[in-house]
């Protein structure tokens, strides 16, 4: 029964309820033996589970690593009937660049089982790398030095070639990757339109000859076609400021303010959700509109 509820939950991206559970079973009188099978079913669902929405929050992530991440890497007979290279490391790497380094880091040095310390180490590196490059991609470069030399001094020491082969064959996915991807705030597109950040932080796509780019510290979203006619789409406070002469239809209602722009052949809203502004848009040529939160 329990088990069909945390899959239940996993599967509605309910994360924080499980969160919620696992720290009252904490304090709870259960025993022993159930309460482990319960941190084993979480790791194993956390393993297969996409970087969702309720994955990304920081609280949510902080209170997995206390409360199932950390007892699971300092305490041996808990991690016992858990495959650390296909359950625990996989699951770990669900919750960002961080805690993985933080967990990879007791297995680096020694661990009696050598395939774990190898799988470790590696792991330790790719997350390493990732991070690295993903700040470094920000500007953030200076605050990461540390890291990068501990990279470059680890992977010499180690003597490890960074692939992640065994990982692909596997079947297990990326997850560093997929939280980066996840942080991107535009949802919804179709493959084909190639998403792109800019050295300062700005998301930029093309939809037919419309250039969008999001600016996500200013809460804006500027539209601009071949013609150089533009508009301000500003999430703070729900308003689209266009050129002089540019059709823009919009109107408040009960569930946001809705607009079109006939022009471009686009419409849609902008609402609140949850105290998250969305920006809602679909376009000529989709059946399916995509999203902007900010």
């Amino acid at each position: 029964e329990v088990r069909s509820i945390l899959g239940y939950l996993c599967s509605h991206d309910q994360w924080i309820y499980i969160t919620n559970l696992l720290e009252k079973f904490s304090r709870s009188t259960i025993d022993s033996k159930s309460r482990l099978e319960i941190r084993q079913e979480i790791i194993r669902l956390l393993a297969k589970a996409p970087v969702t929405e309720g994955l990304l929050n920081t609280d949510t992530r902080q209170k997995l690593y206390r409360e199932l991440v950390r007892p699971m890497r300092d305490n041996p007979e808990i991690r016992s009937g858990i495959n650390f290279e296909n359950e625990l490391g996989p699951a770990v790497e669900t919750l960002g660049f961080d805690i993985s380094l933080r967990f990879y880091e007791k297995f680096v040095e020694y661990d009696p089982n050598p395939a774990i310390q190898d799988y470790a180490r590696k792991r330790w590196l790719a997350n390493a790398d990732m991070k690295y490059n993903y700040h470094r991609e920000h500007n953030e470069e200076p605050r990461n030095l540390k890291l990068y030399t501990d990279y470059q001094r680890r992977k010499r020491d180690w003597n490890i070639t960074l692939i992640t082969e065994k990982q692909e064959k596997s079947g297990i996915p990326p997850k560093i990757e997929e939280v980066v991807q996840a942080l991107i705030p535009v949802k919804g597109l179709p493959k084909n339109i190639k998403v792109q950040e800019s050295p300062e932080g700005q998301i930029e796509f093309r939809i037919g000859n419309v250039k969008f780019t999001v600016h996500r510290s200013l809460k804006i979203v500027k539209l601009e076609d071949q013609e150089l006619v533009s508009l301000l789409i500003r999430l703070a406070d729900q308003t689209i400021k266009p050129m002089a002469g540019f059709d823009v239809i919009q109107e408040n209602t009960p569930d946001g303010r809705i607009f079109s722009f006939p022009t471009w052949g686009m419409a849609g809203k902008i609402f609140t959700d949850g105290g998250i502004t969305i920006l809602e848009i679909a376009y000529s040529g989709s059946d399916t509109p995509f999203t902007i939160t900010l």
